[in-house]
């Protein structure tokens, strides 16, 4: 760090005298565009949190993730509805019950403010605390994907739902227009893409190629063309 009184060097970048004499106001103003910034990135859920138990702050979490390891103590989660992260103290297992106590949250009443709010991570906490193996995926890089069969887009992907224990990808299919048909001379209202579940499974699946900076990517798929039909 230079220490000179002209310039004071902070993770790499100088900033000016200038800086050093901004009022508090523009001091939160800063903060608090961070903060807004911050939230925006936190858009992967979590769980939910249900009800209060005892008398010391605990609460029952639903887990809607695949990884119970991501909560650990002092992991950081979004709450929804408050609009501020929470920070987790302890997790314990009672029963089929996951308890989990958050940092200032120490009283029954105070817990009870929190019961149905949603939990949201990063997607950037996510890849660097949730390891995958070979040929697993995260939802948030599934969808999105358009569906290729033999050169032909069946549609993208716009949500996954778990029924039972296999995924499916909901596809808004592609109908694109034919060069035969006339196009109206007035515009009509757009109508919306016909869904079709698509089995996440070995039958339908063949591979996964996921979207890079210069390439698109797309879930490759077989007999898949029959669900839209």
């Amino acid at each position: 760090m230079n220490n000179s009184p002209q310039t004071a060097t902070n993770h790499g970048s100088k900033q000016s005298p200038n800086t050093q004499d901004t009022t508090p106001s523009e001091k939160v103003d800063s903060r608090l565009e961070s903060t807004f910034l911050d939230y925006a990135d936190y858009v992967i859920e979590v769980g939910k949190i249900g009800r209060a138990v005892g008398l010391k702050g605990a609460l029952v979490f639903h887990l809607t993730s695949d990884f119970e390891e991501f909560l650990q103590a002092g992991t950081r989660l979004f709450a929804d509805r408050l609009q501020r992260f929470l920070t987790i103290q302890s997790i314990t297992k009672r029963r089929s019950d996951l308890l989990l106590t958050f940092t200032h949250i120490d009283s029954r009443e105070k817990a009870q403010e929190l019961v149905n709010m949603r939990l949201f991570t990063s997607k950037q906490e996510t890849r660097a605390k949730c390891p995958l193996t070979k040929d697993e995926f995260f939802y948030f890089d599934i969808i999105g994907l358009e569906v290729i069969e033999n050169d032909e887009v069946l549609g993208k992907v716009i949500e996954i739902e778990r029924i039972g224990s296999t995924d499916y990808l909901l596809i808004a299919q592609t109908t694109p227009a034919s060069p035969d048909q006339p196009q109206p001379q007035k515009s009509t209202k757009a109508k919306k893409p016909k869904i079709f579940y698509l089995p996440y499974i070995d039958a339908y699946v063949l591979h996964i190629s996921l979207a890079t900076p210069t390439q698109n990517g797309g879930i490759f798929t077989q007999n898949a063309k029959s669900l839209c039909e």
